[in-house]
């Protein structure tokens, strides 16, 4: 496993290729490393996951001209989306609120660089954990990071969400009344984006 950090780089960067095949391989590399690697030990990578997602597809951005869609693996394969989703979802369930920050961060990152048809199969399994967290005794970090998250997901695919607009509703109230200003403002950009929906 000493090779593992420059393995999964490579293949996290390759869900920003063209070629499907390259993409195709890069995800079932990725399904491989999920299966072979414990979701603890990967959740503790989280940091490295988001900064290495973050680069490639900035990089797909600017050198090859991918503005609407930097990392294709995401947002054409639902098995990107789905290979990646369990270290953060352990994150956000059971880690240290630094962690659980981070995973909220990280699932909100994730959901833009998705489309609604990837994000579908995994909307519910993703939405039911954020509204869980968010109605926690957190601090502020790790309730802004939720609302963020959660926006996003609103931002992306609202309609994959509708059916949890009553939690959903009730968690962005509740943030308005929040004391820390981040969470507040953050559940004024959420409950815009869920206006349409109720």
């Amino acid at each position: 496993l000493e090779a593992a950090p420059a393995l999964l780089r490579e293949l996290l960067g390759q869900l920003a290729e063209a070629d499907d095949a390259v993409r195709s391989a890069a995800i079932s590399g990725l399904e491989a490393y999920g299966r072979a690697v414990d979701v603890e030990a990967r959740a503790e990578h989280l940091d490295f996951y988001r900064a290495t997602l973050q680069s490639a597809a900035s990089d797909a951005r600017l050198r090859r001209k991918q503005v609407d869609e930097p990392l294709p693996g995401l947002a054409r394969d639902p098995r990107g989306l789905k290979a990646l989703l369990p270290p953060y979802l352990h994150a956000l369930l059971h880690g240290a609120p630094d962690r659980r920050e981070a995973a909220a961060l990280g699932l909100a990152e994730l959901a833009r660089l998705a489309s609604p048809t990837t994000l579908k199969p995994v909307a519910v399994k993703v939405a039911g954990p954020l509204i869980r967290v968010g109605g926690d005794r957190f601090g502020g970090e790790v309730k802004a990071a939720v609302l963020a998250a959660l926006a996003a997901l609103l931002e992306v695919g609202p309609a994959l969400v509708k059916a949890f607009v009553p939690q959903l509703q009730a968690t962005f109230a509740k943030a308005l009344r929040d004391p820390a200003r981040d969470v507040r403002t953050n559940g004024v950009t959420a409950l815009g984006l869920l206006a349409p929906l109720s």
